[in-house]
């Protein structure tokens, strides 16, 4: 029997874990790396005025906001971008136990579904302090006095915000976890080759 491929096994984790998601996935021969991108989309329903990280400017009615996690041959990589929400080596010829694929899928959908959460909230705060800065002094007392408790607090937070922006966080913790708990089964132990280049 072939042994299994990272890239085949990562696919079929992608297909059972993922598919409410926009993952795709990519063999990077020449630099022996496999990218996941991961895209989350929202919709901008005030079409607030975003910046990226170029700061450049859009009011589009969908933003999507894009991130990667790669892996990487851990013996000829030598300079990885830091610009990833996380990085897993594997070894050259040798590839990658599967529990540290399953570990890493399993914890990427829980970012990916608080991310989602985290990016709607983000939208819903940006467009109440483009609101905001519309109005003027006696409009925004007027606005404040509206708001119930929860609002009101959660309005003040905002405007203590220096500059608001969105990223996804990785949970190490929760990574190692179900690191731990995918290498307690025989399965998690076994080894998965890396893509031939």
């Amino acid at each position: 029997m072939a042994k299994e491929t990272m890239m085949n096994v990562l696919e079929e984790l992608i297909e059972a874990k993922l598919n409410n998601f926009d993952v795709t996935i990519e063999w990077h021969p020449s630099m022996q790396t496999i990218e996941l991108t991961v895209t989350l989309f929202a919709e901008n329903k005030e079409n607030v005025a975003l910046a990226d990280k170029e700061a450049i400017e859009s009011q589009e009615n969908v933003i999507a906001f894009e991130d990667s996690v790669v892996l990487y041959n851990q013996t000829r990589v030598k300079n990885l971008s830091n610009d990833v929400l996380f990085s897993l080596p594997y070894e050259d010829k040798k590839g990658i136990q599967r529990a540290y694929l399953s570990a890493l899928i399993e914890t990427l959908q829980e970012v990916l579904v608080n991310g989602q959460d985290q990016l709607l909230d983000f939208l819903e705060e940006t467009a109440m302090l483009s609101k905001i800065e519309s109005m003027n002094d006696e409009e925004i007392k007027e606005y404040f006095q509206s708001l119930d408790e929860n609002e009101k607090e959660k309005l003040l937070q905002i405007l203590n915000v220096e500059e608001a922006e969105f990223s996804l966080e990785w949970d190490e913790k929760m990574f190692e976890q179900e690191l731990t708990n995918a290498l307690a089964t025989d399965k998690g132990k076994e080894m998965v080759v890396a893509p031939k280049f």
